[in-house]
């Protein structure tokens, strides 16, 4: 690549996935904890497009209904002719989960990064 034909002020662009770490509470409406959480990944990492029906481990402790889970979501930047970073977040996608506890409806919900700690509450199955 010939850099000296290449204009010093260009902004670049990648896309690519970034991690994200998403920690917080699982309980009933009523306040328990479900005994055991599954999660399954129903979104694809990439905004292709694609369903997914894919289980996602978690680290889950029913006394406290505390869980970290870790996923990944799209993430795309830019970058200057320079090697600086743009100022800024990255643009991000979401990953989207689909949370299941015996005795509780299952629920469909969306992390994003730069969450703050959550509480998902599940509604008791009939």
């Amino acid at each position: 690549v010939d850099d000296s034909r290449r204009d010093k002020t260009t902004l670049l662009h990648g896309d690519g996935i970034t991690s994200v770490m998403v920690t917080g509470e699982i309980r009933g409406a009523d306040g328990s904890h479900p005994r055991t959480v599954r999660f399954y990944r129903t979104n694809d990492s990439m905004l292709l497009g694609s369903k997914q029906d894919r289980h996602a481990p978690l680290l889950y402790d029913f006394q406290s209904g505390r869980f970290v889970f870790l996923t990944s979501v799209f993430a795309a930047y830019n970058y200057g002719g320079n090697g600086q970073a743009e100022p800024g977040p990255y643009q991000t996608g979401s990953a989207q989960i689909r949370v299941e506890a015996a005795g509780f409806v299952p629920l469909v919900v969306q992390f994003f990064d730069e969450m703050p700690d959550v509480r998902i509450t599940l509604d008791q199955s009939q």
